[in-house]
Order: structure tokens, then sequence, then C-alpha cells
């Protein structure tokens, strides 16, 4: 009898602000389930209403009080407000910018991607910047990325070595019996 005057009186604090007080608390219909399931079905149940209602409750309170806080301003500190609020974004924006173009210059320089939250936190629009960027670059070689060179070829070598032949397959000379296509023929490529 103790449990359920208790209950009785949350049911009643769950009531819709609008609703009469004494409106009852819809309860499961299961006609199968036992009175320890009902009241344990009932208990969550009022619990998450209960718990909705109180969220919403604080959020309305919040927004008095916001309210409440803000009326109470000077017109000078509102706009002090709103001054600091729009220089915080603007500080954001100009920190992702710059966050931009340091990447991209650690893309230009080839700086290995695990290594860059080592590089020094420069804005590289500055020459002062750029310049000690470039300056860790260099004292750090093991972080850049190797370029793989392409493997030579025996045509490749045979036009390095022999300048007339270079000129010959860039086509500043002219030789009908050398060309791309015998070179490739001769060498099996």
């Amino acid at each position: 009898m103790t449990e359920e005057t208790p209950q009785v009186e949350e049911q009643n604090t769950n009531a819709p602000v609008d609703a009469p007080v004494d409106a009852p608390v819809d309860a499961p219909t299961n006609a199968q389930a036992t009175p320890d399931d009902l009241a344990t079905n009932d208990q969550t149940q009022l619990i998450a209403a209960l718990e909705e209602r109180l969220a919403a409750l604080e959020a309305a309170k919040n927004e008095a009080q916001e309210a409440a806080r803000v009326a109470g301003l000077s017109a000078e500190e509102r706009l002090n407000e709103e001054l600091a609020k729009l220089q915080g974004e603007r500080e954001i924006f100009a920190r992702e910018q710059r966050d931009t173009r340091r990447n991209a210059a650690l893309d230009r320089l080839g700086v290995l991607d695990k290594y860059r939250q080592f590089a020094p936190d420069v804005d590289v629009s500055d020459a002062k910047g750029a310049r000690q960027l470039e300056q860790w670059v260099t004292a750090h070689p093991e972080l850049i990325a190797r370029k793989d060179a392409a493997k030579p070829t025996r045509l490749s070598n045979a036009t390095e070595k022999s300048s007339a032949l270079r000129d010959i397959l860039s086509g500043k000379r002219k030789n009908p019996l050398v060309n791309k296509r015998s070179l490739a023929a001769m060498f099996g490529e």
C-alpha cells in the first residue's frame, strides 16, 4: 500500500501541462502479462516520460535565462557581445585557411602525412613562415616522400649517352636508319 501512494503522485506529475491533474497514465494492455511485468513496464514508461519532461523544462529554463540576460544588457553590451562572437568565428575561419595553406605547402614539399604534425605551425603566406617551413624540411630529409624514379631501360640509356642519337630521337636531326622504332627493335623493347 505504501508503494502505491508514491506511484500515484509520480503519475500526476507526468501529466501534460494542459491536461487535468488526475489524467491516468497509459498502461500496457497485454492480457498475458503478469502484475510484476505491468508494474515494471509502467515504471519504465513513467521514468522515460519524466526524463523527457525534465529535459524539456531544463531547455525552457535555459532559454528563459538567456533571454532575461540579453534583455538586461545595454545596447553597447549587446554589440560588444556580438562583436566578440563574430571575432571568434573570424579566428576559426582564419585558422582553417592557414591550416589549408600549410597542408598544401607540405604537399608541395613532399612531407609524409604521418610526420606533418611535427612540422612547425606557421603561416606559409608570410615569407618568414614559408622560410621556416622550408628550413625544417631541409633539416629533416628523412620525412620527405621518396620519388620513385622510373627504371631505366636500354633505350633510355642509349639516348642519354649519345647526344647525336638523342638529337635524332628528339627530332632535331633526321636519319632514315635510326629512329625510335628501329632502336626498340634492336634492343628488344
